[in-house]
């Protein structure tokens, strides 16, 4: 049996070919009763092993990384969530109300061993409202709109740093 794996042409996915016949590349997790856990696509795989920033869509690399984060809904409430990844570029902050898609808060958040609290402002690019296909979590994909070049060479180097660390781990 011959395996290829490419890209798409949309570009958005990787494709596997089993003798001549392409198929999204798709990664499932059955217990041990085969009941289905969870299904992961490879951009999805690729990010949770800290290889997104391969992808060429990204322009900084991504960190899959739970973090406490305090932002401002449209009223000016404060309110709290918990990031499910980072990069220099923004963050994806998983909550059941996402803010609409347009909505610019500001950011407060701590990367873990830091001294410095990063103060950013942020626009929401994209939402998953629900949390239908697995393993997609609902909440907001934000991108930082106003950031200090310094918070940002520091979430970079984190991120790279960390994905270096986990690499090596394996």
């Amino acid at each position: 049996m011959k395996l290829t794996i490419k890209k798409s042409k949309n570009g958005k996915d990787y494709l596997t070919r089993v003798d001549g016949k392409g198929t999204p590349l798709t990664l499932e997790v059955v217990d041990e009763k085969g009941t289905l856990l969870t299904r992961l696509g490879i951009n999805g795989l690729l990010a949770r092993l800290g290889l997104g920033e391969s992808l060429p869509r990204r322009n900084y690399p991504r960190l899959g990384l739970g973090l406490h984060v305090k932002y401002f809904d449209q009223k000016g409430t404060l309110c709290e969530g918990v990031t499910n990844n980072i990069s220099g570029g923004g963050m994806f902050v998983e909550k059941r109300d996402p803010l609409p898609v347009g909505t610019e808060t500001g950011l407060e958040f701590t990367l873990p061993e830091s001294q410095n609290t990063v103060q950013a402002r942020a626009r929401t690019v994209w939402t998953h409202k629900e949390a239908a296909q697995v393993p997609k979590s609902p909440g907001m994909g934000l991108e930082f709109t106003s950031i200090t070049d310094r918070d940002r060479a520091e979430v970079q180097h984190f991120v790279t740093w960390l994905n270096q660390q986990r690499t090596r781990e394996e």
